[in-house]
């Protein structure tokens, strides 16, 4: 049993026993990184599904088949999956449902209120409703998200100074709750701070030292790599360094992962690195609006409709700056060739390879010759001549004497780093979309 847990009062049979039990499996997976007991209750395998499998349309099934009896994983499930709109009137049936005294469920309602209001970006309104959810007898663990969410609201205010503040509330937390999904949040949330108030070289030093630490534990996730890549985008637009690549990877991932919202952001954020004036964004981006209010609230502050968060502000930078370098594998190209779930996706500098299509994350040595020939291979099929030339320079190619040598790379790449390359009529092609960062 998780360290906070023993301090809850015990519970009420009149109360709902979902509810506890979720407050149960956090609790536990946040400060011992294990679920209690053997039991398969349906909030163990819906918050199995989300948190560690990553399979937003498994939990958001199951969940929808046990809506009336555990609706905090319902509700849970539809925002993961970004209907929003569906998830608001879930929470506002449940909270005309909830009785005088339930002091399980009306907690972590309110944590949920504040997760919709997050991605509708509502910021004033997340700091108010997460003063009101604190005052709840609202769990330790769910108290550290509380503390995160709101510092990311303030970080969109631009108000840097109280966002470090809430910042420092959540790390206390994390020392006793260090499997919680919102400790790398936090660590993520404090890397964008530091950019914006002592510069982006410390602030790429700390993210990239936070994910060397999550790689050497082995916690690596699909989540880890999303995130990573989300804060790289904003570190990359404040430098003013193209970012249309990871924002393609944004969105392999978001679509292997099955989060609508975050596959649309991903769009958005590419759409932005190819655009050089706002009225074209805006264009590109209209028929994202009609679908997310988060991309329409984005619209509205790009536009001045409303007063610009911090990243509005951001994007509009890198609009002016026209950062985009469009390159041989576009976003609207890989859109053209269906889903991403059979892609591979890899990230040269930190070593990783994420098959989508299992939504496993392998950490391999991509060096030398096998970083080259994934780097050749992830472009386009290639004739041996010129996957020889891409790998060993000059040298004359020359049938007897190398193909040993290439069919010994292409074995590496599949026992290294679970690339599957393949010649057919006398050409080399990956059997899976390979993206290299």
């Amino acid at each position: 049993m998780g360290t906070a847990f023993a301090h809850w009062p015990p519970m009420n049979s009149r109360r709902p026993k979902t509810a506890f039990a979720l407050m149960k499996l956090e609790d536990a997976r946040a400060s011992e990184g294990v679920f209690v007991g053997a039991d398969q209750s349906i909030e163990k395998e819906v918050h199995e599904s989300q948190v560690v499998k990553w399979d937003t349309r498994r939990a958001l099934a199951v969940s929808s088949l046990h809506k009336e009896e555990a609706p905090i994983s319902f509700i849970r499930s539809l925002i993961q999956r970004g209907n929003l709109e569906a998830a608001k009137v879930a929470a506002l049936e449940l909270r005309g449902k909830i009785q005088e005294g339930d002091t399980h469920t009306l907690p972590l309602l309110a944590f949920e209120e504040v997760r919709i209001a997050i991605f509708e970006s509502r910021w004033e309104e997340v700091t108010q409703k997460v003063s009101e959810a604190l005052k709840l007898a609202v769990p330790p663990v769910t108290q550290l998200a509380l503390f995160q969410m709101r510092a990311s609201a303030y970080l969109e205010l631009g108000n840097f100074a109280q966002a470090s503040i809430d910042l420092e509330e959540a790390e206390q937390l994390s020392t006793l709750f260090p499997f919680a999904t919102s400790v790398l949040y936090v660590r993520t949330l404090k890397v964008r701070v530091l950019a914006r108030i002592r510069g982006v070289p410390q602030a790429q030093d700390l993210l990239n030292s936070i994910i060397k630490e999550r790689i050497d534990s082995g916690k690596l996730d699909l989540d880890l790599l999303l995130t990573y890549l989300r804060v790289q985008i904003d570190l990359n637009r404040l430098s003013q360094r193209p970012f249309w690549k990871e924002s393609i990877a944004c969105f392999m991932l978001a679509d292997a992962i099955g989060d609508k919202l975050y596959s649309a952001l991903a769009e958005v954020d590419y759409i932005s690195s190819q655009t050089s004036s706002l009225e074209e964004f805006l264009k590109k981006t209209e028929s994202l609006g009609k679908s997310f209010l988060k991309i329409s609230k984005i619209q509205e502050e790009l536009s001045g409709k409303s007063a610009q968060s911090t990243s509005c502000l951001i994007i509009l930078e890198s609009l002016r700056e026209n950062l985009g370098t469009d390159g041989k594998s576009s976003l609207s190209q890989l859109l053209s060739e269906g889903s991403f779930n059979q892609a591979l996706l890899l990230l040269n500098d930190l070593g990783i390879v994420a098959d989508l299509e299992k939504r496993q994350i392998l950490a391999v040595p991509p060096q030398g010759q096998t970083s080259k020939a994934l780097e050749a291979v992830s472009e386009k099929a290639l004739s041996k001549k010129e996957f020889f030339a891409a790998i060993w320079g000059r040298q004359a190619y020359s049938p007897r004497l190398h193909d040993t040598l290439i069919s010994s790379l292409i074995h590496r790449l599949k026992k290294d780093c679970g690339v599957i390359a393949h010649v057919e009529d006398g050409c080399i092609r990956v059997q899976k979309t390979l993206l290299v960062l």
